[in-house]
């Protein structure tokens, strides 16, 4: 098999392009903005938002900038030409793996092979061969995700090559101001230092006054702010109020068969985009859905049949529309109500790119505020969580942890982005050393066997040697060397054990076939002292924050005030008149009031379910459908397909650790599954219990009158 075969079809074109990337030729040093922008993108000009001046400035070097430039504005121009421009490199720091691809797919499209990404979509064979271009300096524009830029490996590369400009896509991410924080950001000003200090181009769509000085703040930096109108008058804004007790998927489907072309829903769960869009194809309207749950491979294919129009409406969560430049989307429907104005605004602006009126309708769902607060609340880490997060580092048998905050998230009761942050501050005080993506284990070819190898190699590694190759780990014959395990059994320093197996390739005794790597936190002794009240009072901050976010989302939407002049109020952008005539509140939206609400006159109130919180589950004396009634309505929002496996206990270790505190968790260990699923079937199919569009168990009117009757 050739190295070439051993790659996926993905990694093959990343080959191709790398092949191709070291006899291109392609100068546009000579060109003017406009040259390249006509030549390249195909643009007539540039759009009146400020894309010019940030191009000059950049091209000029008059210092470090800042654009605002709403979704569907044009910012990958703002860095894109100057990049093929300047003579040196460009980085672009972003979260967004799927924006990174498309925009390099795009520019390789065009002829432009200079351009590649660094993220964890990329295996380490073909990050190796991506990195050797950038020592050759064969690559003109670089995207890499915030994460990577840990990697002390990458950094000593970049720190060697010459760099003109550095752009942070996404520049709210490094503010807790900003509606989607992200504590790789944090980095990034010493990073910046480290690399030279070239000129920085922060990018956002959306940012209020707080998140631009917060920006400037977090960056250690003074910038040249531009701002361009968020302003999208082809936009038509509506906000359409759906009672909770309203079947919102019917209200959904016929809204449907009212629109035409090219529509993009948000909902907010995997399972609802599925369940949404098995609704509409049996009801004949062809529908995707979409969501971070799919292969890479199944996202790229059902985003280019919608790209291509083949499929023109895509049921989608938020992991869909980063990047995603479709000119002629007419619809873009929420189905749930997003979490900020920010999240609101850039999803909208998928819309209408082309200049053609769209709608953005929201289905504004009182009962969504309440579980959006929740969803928060479980975002954010206690003093107990923090503490937990500690005690679990410092109980380790070893001090240095092979670690990733996703691997630390499945551990404890964490999610990812705290953890983040907590470990990033660890770091901060000294109480831990982080090192990104070093050897974790390798795939070895031994020339010789142990005994042998132990026998040759130099004094100063003879001791560690033998004990490396006596450990537990090696009585058996081995193709694969665990560094991790290494360390536990032998007790040897990691970088000792490192020098070793280097030491070893270098005199022909193993070969290194393949690596793979993690990142590896070593706990020093301040982490016995460290403080954690600042952590506990910035987490409560920024869950303060964002509950006030929501807020500032309800009053923007549900005023009765013009939608569009309270949002762009929000955006610090006050002086539009007091009628848009393009929102719901201004003029009437016709399509929606022809469609009816259906009433589901079983629907529970959560006051009304709540109303059940004394009632208590006798396993010994109530019958099955009884138990599961009461359980239902105790522990509120079980998810359907969950649900035997949560009575059983029989949940996978990495499910939601909330799902393991319920009462019903179990409860039922002993009852056949056949038997607890049949009962589940018939309290459904009896309208006792309702499984709502994100496939939620929620007990019905009947069930509660039911669960009265028999008490």
């Amino acid at each position: 098999m050739t190295e070439k075969e051993e790659f996926n079809e993905f990694e093959k074109k990343l080959i191709e392009q790398i092949e191709n990337a070291h006899n291109s030729d392609v100068n546009f040093s000579n060109s003017k903005p406009i040259e390249v922008a006509k030549e390249i993108f195909g643009f007539n000009g540039f759009k009146e938002n400020g894309q010019k001046d940030i191009i000059d400035y950049v091209l000029k070097k008059k210092g470090n900038a800042m654009g605002i430039i709403p979704t569907g504005g044009g910012k990958s121009a703002c860095f894109q030409i100057p990049a093929l421009i300047q003579e040196n490199m460009t980085i672009v720091v972003s979260p967004l793996i799927a924006l990174m691809k498309d925009q390099v797919e795009n520019l390789v499209n065009k002829g432009i092979h200079s351009a590649f990404f660094i993220n964890s979509s990329i295996n380490d064979d073909v990050k190796e061969k991506i990195l050797d271009l950038i020592t050759k300096e064969k690559i003109k524009l670089l995207y890499i995700a915030p994460e990577s830029l840990q990697s002390e490996r990458i950094i000593n590369i970049l720190s060697k090559v010459k760099i003109d400009l550095i752009v942070i896509d996404e520049a709210h991410c490094i503010s807790t101001w900003g509606h989607n924080f992200r504590p790789d950001y944090l980095k990034l000003a010493q990073i910046i230092d480290d690399l030279g200090s070239p000129e920085v181009l922060a990018l956002t769509a959306t940012a209020t006054k707080k998140v631009m000085l917060d920006i400037q703040k977090q960056l250690k930096r003074k910038f040249k702010v531009f701002k361009a109108s968020f302003d999208r008058p082809n936009l038509y804004l509506v906000v359409q109020n759906v009672p909770d007790n309203i079947d919102k998927e019917a209200f959904l489907l016929n809204l449907m068969k009212q629109l035409k072309g090219p529509t993009v829903i948000f909902a907010r769960t995997r399972e609802l985009t599925e369940n949404i869009a098995d609704l509409f194809n049996k009801n004949g309207i062809k529908s995707l859905f979409y969501h971070a749950g799919l292969s890479s491979e199944e996202r790229e294919k059902r985003q280019n049949r919608f790209m291509k129009s083949e499929c023109d409406i895509i049921v989608a969560t938020i992991a869909f529309g980063m990047g995603i430049d479709k000119k002629n989307i007419r619809n873009v429907i929420h189905y749930n109500v997003p979490q900020s104005v920010e999240g609101y605004y850039q999803e909208i602006g998928r819309a209408g790119r082309d200049g053609d009126k769209s709608n953005c309708i929201l289905l504004y769902t009182e009962g969504d505020i309440n579980r959006i607060k929740a969803l928060i609340a479980a975002d954010w880490p206690d003093k107990t969580k923090i503490q937990d997060l500690i005690t679990h580092l410092k109980n380790k048998s070893t001090n240095m942890i092979f670690a990733h905050p996703k691997s630390l998230e499945y551990e404890t009761e964490i999610k990812e982005i705290p953890i983040r942050l907590i470990l990033h501050r660890l770091e901060e005080a000294g109480a831990i050393k982080k090192y990104s993506s070093v050897l974790n284990n390798a795939k070895v070819r031994f020339n010789k066997n142990y005994a042998n190898i132990i026998n040759s190699v130099d004094d100063k590694y003879k001791e560690d040697t033998i004990k490396i190759f006596s450990s537990e780990y090696f009585k058996n014959k081995r193709s694969i060397v665990n560094f991790e395990v290494l360390i536990e059994e032998t007790k040897l320093n990691y970088f000792r054990i490192l020098e070793i197996f280097r030491y070893l390739a270098e005199m022909k005794f193993i070969e290194i076939l393949r690596e793979h790597h993690k990142d590896l936190i070593m706990v020093n002794r301040k982490l016995d002292s460290f403080d954690i009240s600042p952590l506990v009072n910035l987490f409560q901050d920024i869950l303060n924050k964002n509950y006030q976010k929501v807020d500032d989302l309800v009053n923007c939407l549900c005023s009765n005030d013009c939608i569009r002049k309270n949002v762009l109020s929000y955006f610090d952008e006050p002086d539009l008149k007091d009628n848009c005539e393009m929102c719901s509140n201004c003029i009437t939206y016709d399509v929606i009031d022809k469609i009816p609400m259906k009433v589901n006159e079983n629907f529970a109130t959560d006051e009304e379910i709540e109303s059940l919180s004394d009632i208590k589950v006798d396993i010994d004396n109530d019958e099955l459908h009884i138990t599961l009634l009461k359980v239902i309505a105790i522990d509120k929002y079980i998810p359907k397909k969950d649900f035997v496996k949560i009575l059983k206990g029989d949940l996978h270790r990495f499910s939601a650790r909330w799902k393991f505190k319920l009462e019903s968790y179990e409860l039922l260990i002993d009852e056949e599954e056949s038997e607890i699923e049949n009962t589940l079937n018939k309290l459904i199919s009896d309208n006792l219990v309702q499984v709502t569009a994100e496939g939620i168990l929620r007990i019905g009117k009947k069930g509660i009158e039911y669960l009265g009757k028999d008490n």
